[in-house]
């Protein structure tokens, strides 16, 4: 399984090296970077091969092509909705009870059996972890540079949703123990929601 990346060298780009374009314009990781310099045909520019310590310019064409290594896990017919795909990522919405990854009781009966029926040639890689069971939305990258873009920022997003949906009830929670100010568990369940709401507020 293999991803074709085509770039074309922005005016700020101009005359950095191809490692430093790819690393900071690009997202490329350097474990992405070690393959592809072992892979002469896999980087090239306008048609040409180009080692990671030329210089790029403006205009230039880049291509990079990242390749994945065949899955060994075996295949599963089990049924899992996928909400959205396209060649980067998968997105499902795993049920309870399922895992994630293979394990000593569980060797065919995983979103990784799942995933590897209709991607054989490619690694089961999801950007955060789901127990068992747990249901709701997994997110699988399918090459290395998705992987390496998507790391650590779907779980922040997570936790924004979280404190948006605390934040929120918080300040529904203000407004009716506002609407009894004479009472004195009132007044004070005020002043106690008020010193949570600048922790949860984002």
């Amino acid at each position: 399984m293999k991803r074709t990346l085509i770039y074309t060298v922005p005016s700020q780009s101009d005359g950095i090296r191809l490692e430093s374009f790819l690393m900071g314009m690009c997202g490329f990781s350097r474990r992405i970077i070690r393959e592809l310099k072992q892979r002469r045909e896999d980087i090239q520019r306008n048609g040409a091969h180009i080692r990671m310590v030329d210089p790029v310019f403006e205009g230039d064409r880049i291509v990079a092509v990242l390749r994945d290594t065949k899955t060994t896990t075996s295949s599963s017919s089990i049924f899992v909705p996928v909400l959205y795909e396209d060649d980067d990522l998968v997105i499902y919405n795993k049920p309870p009870f399922l895992a994630v990854h293979p394990a000593k009781r569980h060797q065919t009966d995983t979103l990784a059996n799942v995933y590897a029926a209709t991607h054989p040639e490619g690694t089961f890689r999801p950007v955060y972890r789901l127990d068992r069971d747990t249901d709701g939305i997994c997110v699988c990258a399918k090459n290395t540079l998705s992987a390496a873009k998507l790391a650590g920022k779907i779980e922040k997003n997570i936790r924004g949703l979280c404190a948006a949906y605390c934040l929120r009830t918080a300040e529904r929670l203000m407004r009716r123990l506002h609407s009894w100010p004479h009472t004195k568990c009132g007044a004070a369940s005020v002043r106690a929601v008020s010193g949570l709401l600048p922790y949860i507020r984002c």
